[in-house]
Formats: C-alpha cells, sequence, structure tokens
C-alpha cells in the first residue's frame, strides 16, 4: 500500500476480534484495511473505553463499500443459516 495513503475509519468497538473479523472480511472482498489500537487495548484493557476502543480503517476510496459490507454483516445479510454445514464430504 502507498504510504500517503489517507485512512479512515469506518467500524469501531471495544472488541478487538470483532474488528479483526471484520478487517478479514474486507482484505477478502479486495478491501485493504487496518486495525488501530489493537495492542493498546490488549494491554490496557481498563482503559479502552477512554481510548476509544479498537478502530478499523480503510483507504479512504474504499470507505463506501467498506461500510457497506459491514452493515450487510450488521444486518444478519451474510449470516449463514442454521442448516448450513459450510461444506459437504
Amino acid at each position: 500500500m502507498d504510504e500517503s495513503m489517507e485512512f479512515v475509519t469506518v467500524a469501531r468497538s471495544l472488541d478487538s476480534s470483532e474488528m479483526l473479523i471484520l478487517s478479514a472480511l474486507l482484505e477478502a472482498e479486495g478491501i485493504p484495511s487496518f486495525v488501530a489500537d489493537v495492542n493498546i487495548n490488549q494491554t490496557y484493557s481498563l482503559l479502552s473505553i477512554a481510548a476509544g476502543g479498537v478502530r478499523l480503517q480503510v483507504p479512504s476510496e474504499f470507505s463506501v463499500a467498506a461500510r457497506q459490507i459491514i452493515a450487510d454483516v450488521n444486518s444478519g445479510l451474510l449470516a449463514l443459516d442454521d442448516d448450513d454445514v459450510g461444506c459437504s464430504a
């Protein structure tokens, strides 16, 4: 990635695992992403709220697509059915 690229925050959470999963989903969709403040929030968890939690950031030109994917996740649109076992053997 270009180091001069401007990153914007598209999601924020106190749960770093949630942000890491969303980051992996965005990467799978071809959207570069970065999870900021993971280390400070894991090391000093009592300060997590004061620090604003963990931030999921993407390059500004991908922000609209990233926000749409996150909205789809949050709405349940991408959820699997209970009967879906993932693969057939």
